[in-house]
């Protein structure tokens, strides 16, 4: 909120991998050879900063954690014999973590100019798309002009939070720490509608919830480009840490060559075939 190696691993290889990744842990000892340029804040444990569940990008279950970024990073510790441990924080939070080396990844994270001076940008492995999500009960939406005069809510520190103040009035917007209070806002109609992307709909308390709804934004609405309509998602590392940040577009490439990526795409419902994205270019990424 979020924006390549050729070995190939025998897809039967690969499903147990990530079948055994499931518990957060692998049985494989590390290889300091191996992992000794990723400069993990525990050695032998990839440590991963998250801000909870993002259906279908993050799935977290206590100290586990899955959905699409979440495979792949569990067959990323599977390879290198790492175990995983979850830093779960507030959204704005998952960047400093990184930055002050308490977490060695934040997992689902957009470009932005801004961020990408702060953090490097891995390439990124699937992308979620902007859209209005009402309270239904009290919007009929038909377009921006039916949320004239309504309240609106806004995630701290989001690529959406400028778009937001920039369409609609001061005293009509709501600014809140996190997706679980926001989104239980809008299901208690404290808020009318939240201009977001398309995992938080799908994350809690949002997924299942009767009285809300989901509109897919086009270019131009609300000032959003034809670029910003679709947000490719990566994770972030430090900006000085390129061992782990080129392993994991090493690991990304790896599954995408052998096929098993598709496989993850489709388990998750994500769009398949799996689209190929360039790295983000400027800021820590150079």
């Amino acid at each position: 909120m979020r924006h390549l190696r050729k070995l190939l691993v025998p897809a039967s290889l690969v499903t147990v991998l990530l079948a055994g990744a499931a518990c957060g842990s692998n049985s494989a000892a590390p290889s300091s050879s191996k992992t000794g340029s990723f400069n993990l804040v525990t050695p032998g444990t990839l440590t991963i900063a998250n801000f909870g569940t993002e259906y279908p990008d993050v799935v977290v279950k206590g100290n586990t954690i899955s959905g699409i970024d979440g495979d792949y990073l569990n067959a990323f510790a599977n390879k290198y014999g790492l175990k995983i441990k979850l830093f779960t924080t507030s959204f704005p939070s998952t960047i400093l973590a990184v930055q002050q080396h308490k977490a060695d990844v934040a997992v689902n994270f957009y470009w932005s100019a801004a961020r990408g001076a702060q953090v490097k940008y891995s390439v990124p492995y699937t992308a979620d798309y902007s859209v209005v999500i009402t309270n239904k009960d009290q919007v009929k939406y038909t377009g921006p002009a039916s949320l004239n005069g309504k309240k609106i809510g806004v995630i701290v520190g989001t690529v959406y939070t400028p778009v937001v103040q920039a369409s609609f009035p001061a005293n009509e917007i709501t600014v809140y720490p996190g997706i679980a209070e926001a989104g239980q806002a809008l299901i208690n109609g404290q808020i009318d509608a939240m201009i977001e992307s398309s995992s938080t709909y799908s994350a809690p308390p949002l997924s299942g919830a009767k009285n809300v709804a989901k509109y897919p934004i086009t270019a131009g609405q609300f000032g959003i480009t034809a670029d910003n309509v679709s947000f490719p998602d990566s994770n972030i590392t430090q900006c000085t840490n390129d061992g782990l940040n080129n392993a994991f577009n090493a690991e990304l490439k790896s599954l995408q060559a052998s096929g098993e990526w598709d496989k993850i795409l489709k388990k998750y419902g994500a769009k398949t075939p799996a689209t190929v994205y360039k790295a983000p270019v400027g800021g820590c990424n150079g």
